[in-house]
């Protein structure tokens, strides 16, 4: 009766023998790269195993001249390094920044009480205002930083005799730091407050000219029912706006102002303050990143005891913690390495380029095991050669697999560094970079270390002090088992490979696959900048108390026009009626219309058509210079040179008109909201520049494009990842099984992702790209062992499990290790990278060791015709007394 296995063993027999049939074009180029590949790295490794000082000192060479170009190092947190390149908004922002660029910085304090329009929570309030007015940074006090402004004027009022314009009146008008609270009913009186009972109190409030317009802004949490007057609120918002102009002594006050609140929160029990600053983003997000990277330091000294474990046995000799520690240095002088030529090369370094070192780790460490892996499994007839013939032999077996995993990688970065995002080529160029550096230097410096490192130990010196020799050393029995190996080789391979564990091996990943699709269809592709903030953080609790007590209306946005003629200014009624009847508008603030209304008042106008260019300037400057158009004067219009009251008004060279959106929720709507506004302004054909724009379009159109960009990106590193893998695995079949393997990686990741809470953005995009590089390792070490050794398609996928398993695990390990602690992370860049990087280790070792295993053993292609019996790998055992150690990882 014939058996499956022996079917298997009969069906591998005749895929041997017509091994020279198949794909000899294939086979041919891809031997001789291989072989060419293998040859070098052999002389290579003769030369590392012969001279390792003199590649030591060549590696620390390059490592010091990179480091030359921190020099030039530089940092970009700006907005545009989300923004495509192609973007339209680049160049809106950028004239945006020209001619109207942000005056003012708020200064924000949010109190929060049982009743803040009580009487002493008022006075309390106004004593923290006078603190905070009182705050001195330096010779900075907030008379030197406050953006001062005239005091409005009611239109209704009459106008003084003595001026000939309102904006004649406003210049003369003395200027005055500009604060918004409801303590300016008071007038920042606290002899006044204080004369006022707490019905006296209510009373100004509820009688205020400007309650239903502007008061009411400044109170959350407002205990009314239905139109009866105000009896209290829960919060009352205060604002202090600086002068952007002194940007630099602003920033110094802020500082001050945010050690301030907290301090002043210390000595209150009856309010709670909440804050914010102009800066406070940017600095928190800086800082909490910084912070986190104390999880990178503790990663790498758990990485470190795990790779010490690993490749030590536990006696005076064979214990490796030098070795270890040289081999973690591998990842600092790759990172210096990367930095220091991409600052040479004037790319900036992005806020997300941080999680660059946790990337080097994990695939570092891997190269490491792979490496000791097979300087442990060199053939029993090669073990009395010299240390140099055995240096060179080992790296002529792991150099191709880490040269596969290596280029992938290498290869996956260099395609996403052609994104129109600039932040994620900046941190695509790094990590090329850095991987290319791992990989030079693991496979240099590593290897020169193990060398000098295997002198000591064939010399029998103390592993503390390489100046101890033990004579007569023996190693004790219990410290020279290879319990790891054996339990990959003799435990978990041989129950694998049983027709049932098989079975269901196919079953459960044919399972979760059918799952994670359901999964994957549901990723949602959203960001909120908000997310960046750690929830515990200052700027987090104020931006939760302005969303429940100040919701706002939406974004708000602006036309911008440059250059255009009075000519067309007509035009504008009829695309504000448009904008009005936007669905995705909710407010169109059209100077416009405030000038049409105000001519019509005044009896000025006629048809506007009709007017020539001085009369409708000469209307333009009367409504501009009037009460009711000084709101515009300055904000809305652009001058060819400064404005003043005095003279005529300069010919205007930019103007804009103003909205705010409705609340919008979801990517497809918001960038539905852009087209539509966008349409809007173009069907009125303006001859010169006029274009939308609000800030958060930046964000709104990163988010539609980096889908886009992800799925383009990933696309294209998987087809230069197959093509690799084809040409230096030499096998169609072989290629197609690790792509599979790859996939079905990629979608459980994204799946978890899904359940996990996450979305697909900017930071989610980069650690997929990561993920692809991640996964391949896995599968391509066991499908580059499962072609160098003959036998039955079984015993080769059970040599392979058990002569490259322990290093594809133990590297699977050290990457999860490395970023382990990030769980504990309050930054949203390094929390993101746990979850999926936890995905990417948990689907990809199963995948690698467990799913394409199987496959291997049912459908593996024939072996190279350099490979070498199974079961020579599978038993080789040193024959020397005092004999180089085993490196395979331990338990």
């Amino acid at each position: 009766m014939v058996t499956l296995e022996d079917s298997d063993d009969t069906l591998s027999e005749v895929s041997f023998k017509k091994n020279k049939c198949q794909c000899q074009c294939l086979s041919k180029i891809s031997e001789g790269i291989v072989s060419t590949l293998e040859s070098g790295f052999y002389y290579y490794g003769k030369a590392i195993g012969k001279y390792p000082f003199v590649f030591i000192i060549l590696c620390l060479v390059v490592a010091g001249a990179s480091s030359v170009g921190f020099l030039k190092y530089s940092t970009d947190d700006s907005e545009l390094q989300f923004m495509s390149t192609k973007s339209i908004f680049r160049e809106v922002l950028d004239w945006q920044e020209r001619n109207f660029p942000s005056k003012t910085h708020q200064q924000i304090i949010i109190f929060e009480a049982y009743n803040v329009l009580d009487k002493d929570i008022l006075l309390e309030m106004l004593e923290i205002r006078d603190q905070v007015l009182n705050l001195v940074a330096g010779n900075l006090t907030w008379e030197t930083v406050c953006f001062k402004s005239a005091k409005d004027h009611d239109c209704d009022e009459k106008l003084p005799s003595k001026y000939n314009s309102y904006c004649a009146m406003q210049e003369s008008m003395e200027k005055v730091c500009l604060e918004e609270s409801i303590l300016a009913v008071w007038n920042y009186d606290l002899l006044e407050l204080s004369s006022r009972s707490q019905e006296e109190i209510l009373t100004d409030i509820n009688s205020f000219p400007e309650l239903n317009t502007t008061l009411r802004r400044y109170l959350g949490g407002i205990n009314q029912t239905g139109s009866s007057p105000i009896e209290g609120a829960k919060t009352a918002i205060h604002t202090f706006y600086t002068d952007s102009f002194y940007h630099e002594d602003s920033l110094l006050w802020e500082q001050k102002f945010s050690k301030l609140v907290p301090a002043l929160q210390s000595n209150t029990s009856n309010i709670s303050l909440f804050y914010s600053t102009s800066s406070s983003f940017g600095k928190i997000v800086s800082q909490d990143i910084q912070d986190d990277l104390k999880y990178l330091f503790l990663g790498i000294l758990l990485v470190f005891f795990h790779v010490t474990l690993n490749i030590s046995k536990c006696n005076l000799i064979e214990n490796r913690p030098l070795l270890a520690i040289l081999g973690l240095s591998c990842i600092a002088m790759a990172t210096i390495v990367s930095y220091g030529l991409c600052s040479a090369l004037d790319i900036p370094f992005g806020a997300i380029n941080t999680i660059l070192p946790f990337l080097l780790l994990g695939l570092g460490v891997d190269d490491m095991f792979v490496i000791i892996s097979a300087f442990e499994n060199i053939s029993e007839k090669d073990l009395d050669k010299d240390l140099h013939e055995r240096i060179g032999i080992a790296l002529k077996h792991a150099g191709v697999s880490i040269t596969i995993t290596s280029v992938t990688n290498f290869l996956a970065f260099a395609i996403g560094a052609t994104t129109v995002l600039p932040g994620l080529r900046s941190f695509c160029i790094y990590a090329a970079i850095g991987i290319a550096a791992v990989y030079f230097f693991q496979a240099t410096f590593f290897v020169a270390c193990l060398t000098l490192d295997q002198r000591r130990v064939e010399d029998t010196r103390h592993f503390l002090c390489c100046c101890w020799k033990i004579e007569n050393w023996t190693p004790e029995e219990c410290s020279d088992a290879e319990l790891c190996k054996a339990f990959f080789l003799k435990v978990y391979a041989d129950f694998l490979l049983r027709f049932r564990v098989r079975i269901f091996v196919l079953f459960l990943s044919t399972l979760v696959f059918g799952f994670s699709c359901w999964g994957v269809s549901n990723l949602k592709q959203d960001f909120d900048p908000k997310w960046f903030l750690p929830p515990n953080s200052s700027l987090a609790e104020f931006l939760g108390k302005m969303n429940v007590y100040y919701p706002s209306s939406g974004d708000i946005g602006a036309v911008y026009f440059s250059n255009v003629s009075y000519l067309e200014f007509p035009k504008l009624q009829e695309m504000v009626s448009q904008m009005r009847d936007n669905q995705y508008i909710s407010r169109v603030n059209s100077w416009f219309e405030a000038y049409s209304y105000y001519n019509v008042e005044q009896k000025k106008i006629v048809n506007i058509p009709n007017q020539t260019e001085s009369e409708f300037l000469s209307h333009l400057e009367s409504f501009l210079r009037s009460c009711e158009g000084s709101e515009y004067r300055k904000s809305n219009f652009r001058y060819s040179r400064p404005e003043n009251c005095s003279s005529n008004l300069p010919p205007i060279i930019a103007s804009r008109i103003d909205y705010v959106h409705d609340q919008i929720s979801g990517t497809t709507q918001k960038m539905k909201a852009i087209r539509e506004i966008t349409s809007t302004v173009k069907k009125q054909n303006f001859s010169e520049f006029v274009f939308p724009f609000s800030r958060s379009y930046i964000n709104w159109e990163t988010n539609y494009i980096i889908g886009k960009e992800l799925l383009q990106n990933m696309g294209l590193a998987l087809i230069m990842v197959f093509v690799v893998t084809l040409i230096l695995l030499a096998s169609l079949p072989l290629s197609l099984m690790v792509m599979l393997s790859v996939l079905m990686t990629l979608v459980d990741v994204g799946a978890l992702m899904h359940w996990w809470g996450l979305t697909i953005d900017t930071i989610s995009a980069i650690d997929l790209v990561l993920a692809i590089g991640l996964s391949v390792d896995y599968a391509v070490h066991i499908a580059h062992t499962f072609m160098t050794v003959t036998g039955t398609r079984s015993d080769r996928t059970k040599v392979a499990v058990g002569i490259i398993g322990p290093a594809v695990f133990n590297g699977g390990l050290s990457t999860f290790l490395s970023f382990l602690l990030l769980a504990q992370s309050d930054s949203y860049v390094f929390r993101t990278f746990y979850k999926i990087f936890f995905s990417v280790c948990l689907y990809g070792v199963f995948h690698g060791l467990v799913f394409l295993p199987v496959i291997l053993s049912w459908l593996g292609p024939a072996p190279y015709a350099t490979a070498r019996p199974s079961s020579l790998i599978a038993g080789a055992r040193p024959t020397t007394q005092v004999r180089p150690p085993s490196i395979i990882p331990h338990i």
